[in-house]
């Protein structure tokens, strides 16, 4: 079997804190912009001394802030992989969050693999398509309550719905498929346990498949720290 090379990375673009909040003018040298050229020496290093097939990258976003100015954490990274001979899949987290919303990116090496699919899947009640969110502009504050309400419970705790996106991908050398899988998940706690569950799955962590005994726990029993930012690659089909 052939062994695939993979690189998960979480460039942590944030706003709340560094692009429109308190750390904007007092630390602006943690903005996306600012901090880009190590975020692309660094993966390039990996690029070229490792030369992984697939690369998975997390927290990038394309956006203009509150004050005018243009942040952008994902075109030097797709630069960067177009110049060593990458292909690039980029998609949002989900389609609510608008310009401002996350976005993953899936490269891989084109003259290993060969693309077969992608798509995304959402850890919420409908894990096949994007979390409805009905306009709440003419609700009173108790109904726009109710309704974010509804929205957290329906995405396991989360304001904004997380998923993965799922690429499928053929090896020059091989007949079967494996699939990339990328993830940033959240922080309750339901997410975590999928998380923990997700890694008993992948082969390259424990060549098992996921473990049913889990699945019987009660959730507020599991207690793990946060793997919020693991990116599962080379999962055979």
């Amino acid at each position: 079997m052939t062994k695939v090379r993979s690189l998960s990375y979480n460039i942590d673009t944030n706003i709340a804190r560094t692009e429109e909040g308190y750390a904007r003018e007092t630390h602006p040298a943690w903005r996306a912009n600012a901090r880009a050229p190590e975020v692309v020496e660094a993966l390039d290093a990996v690029l070229v001394a490792k030369r992984p097939d697939v690369v998975n990258i997390q927290e990038c976003r394309q956006f203009e802030t509150k004050f005018g100015d243009a942040v952008d954490s994902l075109t030097p990274l797709l630069d960067q992989f177009k110049l060593r001979g990458y292909e690039a899949l980029v998609n949002n987290y989900n389609e609510a969050g608008g310009d401002k919303a996350f976005k993953f990116i899936t490269a891989y090496d084109p003259q290993k693999l060969t693309l077969e699919g992608s798509y995304m899947r959402y850890f919420t009640r409908t894990p096949s398509q994007p979390t409805v969110r009905p306009d709440t502009s003419g609700m009173s504050p108790e109904e726009a309550k109710a309704v974010a309400d509804q929205i957290k419970d329906h995405n396991f705790g989360s304001e904004w719905e997380r998923g993965v996106q799922v690429t499928k991908f053929k090896h020059r050398d091989e007949d079967e498929p494996f699939y990339s899988i990328n993830v940033h998940l959240d922080l309750p706690e339901q997410h975590r346990l999928w998380e923990r569950l997700s890694l008993h799955w992948h082969p390259n962590s424990t060549g098992k498949r996921p473990m049913t005994r889990y699945r019987k726990l009660h959730i507020p029993s599991i207690h793990t720290r946060s793997l919020r930012h693991c990116s599962l690659n080379a999962v055979r089909q």
